[in-house]
């Protein structure tokens, strides 16, 4: 199996992060720094990373939908010393954040120690939906609304058209269905809109729902049997 696709297996991180991992030197097989990528190991080899050993039994797939609070960064750990997601967990459990959801922003982000659901959530080649209520400091006009929902150019890269419902006089629902870093938030920049709220609501049919936050749960059978599909 190669080294990448292992890690997540053994809930280490997602294959994406794995790679990371494997590329800034922090993974050894068997004593040795190994920085090739796809490189095959088994279950009688011994894997660390950062100094810790990897158990060799698969951890039990844990995947739950969390309330970010604004002011906490979705990660493991963080060198400013800031609340970070995994902060609002038992201690005991490998999990990490699948994907991200900015440090002033709200809402829905799951988190999980299944590799395999990490990627088909993360990954571009897979497309889900992401629901988010937006208020801003103006109400958007018309052609703006056509402009945002038509795709606009942000960091040299065309954005996907998305969905926009007006919900009040200056609050907004928007479905984006690719995961660029702060795209709401970059695409009012270029209106000179301010967000003042943003609350992510649902990802990939998973809702918020009345969490609080802060508080978390774990996805239902049936939320996780919808990303139940092969990756490969």
């Amino acid at each position: 199996m190669r080294l990448q696709k292992y890690l997540a297996h053994r809930g280490v991180a997602s294959r994406r992060k794995a790679e990371e991992m494997i590329r800034e030197g922090v993974v050894c097989v068997n004593g040795k720094t190994v920085t090739e990528m796809g490189f095959l190991v088994s279950d009688q080899d011994v894997v660390t990373v950062n100094g810790r050993d990897i158990p060799q039994q698969r951890e039990e797939k844990k995947t739950y939908a969390f309330y970010k609070p604004q002011g906490v960064i979705s990660s493991t750990k963080d060198t400013r010393g800031r609340t970070t997601v995994t902060d609002f967990f038992d201690g005991n459990e490998r999990l990490y954040p699948v994907g991200r959801l900015d440090y002033l922003s709200e809402g829905l982000l799951l988190v999980s120690n299944d590799g395999d659901l990490a990627l088909k959530l993360t990954h571009p080649r897979y497309e889900h939906s992401k629901l988010y209520e937006v208020h801003t400091d103006r109400p958007l006009l018309a052609e703006e609304i056509d402009r945002l929902q038509k795709g606009v150019v942000i960091d040299g890269y065309r954005t996907q058209p998305i969905e926009i419902e007006t919900a009040g006089k200056k609050f907004y629902r928007i479905t984006l269905f690719e995961g660029r870093n702060r795209q709401i938030r970059k695409m009012m920049d270029l209106l000179d809109v301010k967000v003042e709220r943003l609350l992510r609501t649902e990802v990939a049919g998973v809702k918020l729902g009345k969490l609080k936050p802060g508080e978390w749960r774990e996805l239902t059978k049936k939320e996780l049997d919808q990303f139940d599909q092969p990756t490969e």
